[in-house]
């Protein structure tokens, strides 16, 4: 029925094939790896979002600047124009312009 010789093209193909199948069960593990980080990230920043607001002028606590974002902040002030920075060739919306930082 069936020949009972193996070739070395016969060989080849299934390692090639064992071969296939072990990457692509190590990429489906790295993927749950992966989604798994990105859901502790989520969980990281939803914690972080729903803390109270910061209010930078009554001389917050500044730790860890991991502790500090993705909060709303507040902060209040006088602008310093004479210390202004123009940050030439900025695009915003695929339209250019200038950001100036004050």
């Amino acid at each position: 029925m069936f020949g009972s010789t193996v070739t070395f093209r016969d060989l080849v193909a299934t390692i090639l094939v064992v071969g296939g199948c072990f990457i692509l069960l190590r990429l489906g593990f790295w993927q749950l790896d992966r989604h798994e980080k990105r859901q502790e990230f989520n969980r990281r920043v939803e914690a972080q979002q729903i803390l109270p607001v910061l209010e930078l002028n009554e001389g917050a606590p500044v730790g860890f600047l991991e502790d500090m974002e993705y909060r709303e902040v507040r902060v209040t002030g006088v602008y310093n124009f004479s210390d202004q920075v123009a940050l030439i060739n900025q695009v915003w919306e695929n339209a250019p312009g200038v950001n100036l930082v004050t």
